[in-house]
C-alpha cells in the first residue's frame, strides 16, 4: 500500500458516504494491510458518531498507530493520550514514518470533531 493510500484512507471519510465504510471488511491479520485498515476503519465510525459500530481495537499494543485509534476511541479521556504520543513520535526511530502520519491524523481528528458536533 502506498503513502498516498494510506493517507487517502484517513483523509477521507467524510467525502464518502457512510455505506462505503460498513461494507469495508478487514483483511486477515497476518496482512501487511489489517492495521491500516483497522485504524481506517474505526476512525471513519468515530468520525461519524458512530460509536457502536466501531471494530474493536487491541488494547496491549506496541503498535504506536494502534495505541492512537485507541486513545481516539476513549473521546476525551483520550486526549492526552494522543497528546503524549504526538511528542513520543518526534524522537521515535523504531516506528515506521506511516505510523507516525497516522498518529497525527488521529490527534487531529480528536480536535476536529468536537467543532462538528456543535
Amino acid at each position: 500500500m502506498s503513502k498516498f493510500d494510506r493517507a487517502s484512507l484517513l483523509i477521507t471519510p467524510q467525502i464518502h458516504n457512510e455505506v462505503r465504510f460498513l461494507l469495508f471488511t478487514l483483511p486477515d491479520d497476518s496482512s501487511p494491510d489489517y492495521i491500516p485498515t483497522l485504524i481506517y476503519k474505526a476512525r471513519a465510525h468515530l468520525a461519524l458518531g458512530d460509536n457502536t459500530s466501531t471494530p474493536a481495537l487491541p488494547t496491549d499494543t506496541e503498535n504506536i498507530a494502534l495505541r492512537a485509534a485507541t486513545a481516539l476511541a476513549r473521546g476525551q479521556q483520550g486526549l492526552e493520550t494522543l497528546r503524549d504520543l504526538c511528542v513520543e513520535i518526534e524522537g521515535d526511530d523504531d516506528s515506521e514514518e506511516w505510523e507516525k502520519e497516522i498518529v497525527q491524523v488521529l490527534a487531529a481528528t480528536a480536535f476536529i470533531l468536537p467543532v462538528r458536533a456543535k
